[in-house]
């Protein structure tokens, strides 16, 4: 087995360990955006499946960090509400965005419970994502 044959096992490896983490974060955020976490989930296992070197910077012997899991559910959820492919009109959400807006504070809430991130913090976050979504869509 050469070199290459080894860096294609372990980025499998790892991307397996993401999709699975993945699956089983979702039911943690069952009443909170579950719609909303399911398509944020499919985009990221869309992300590893082309590039698969990406869940090599997510794992860390073998695990993947629950700190760098909630925050990128949070950037993920926040960067797709902002785009404005969720809104109604400018400033106004439809139900999927709606929902994104849930798994965003549930994830930063997760950050929050962690000792990750500061309640000043969490607020600077949740406050400053409300705040652009008034301007996009």
């Amino acid at each position: 087995m050469g070199i290459f044959s080894n860096l294609f096992i372990k980025n499998s490896q790892n991307v397996e360990i993401v999709k699975s983490t993945l699956f089983l974060v979702q039911t943690e955020y069952e009443g909170q955006g579950l719609f909303a976490i399911k398509l944020i989930v499919n985009n990221i296992i869309e992300i590893i499946k082309k590039e698969p070197e990406v869940a090599d910077k997510l794992i860390v012997n073998g695990l993947w960090p629950q700190d760098s899991l909630y925050r990128l559910l949070a950037n993920r959820s926040g960067d797709m509400v902002e785009s404005g492919e969720f809104h109604v009109y400018r400033g106004s959400l439809n139900l999927t965005g709606q929902n994104l807006i849930l798994v965003f504070d549930f994830s930063i809430n997760k950050l929050l419970k962690m000792n990750v991130i500061s309640s000043s913090k969490s607020d600077e976050q949740k406050n400053g994502i409300r705040e652009r979504i008034k301007y996009a869509g």
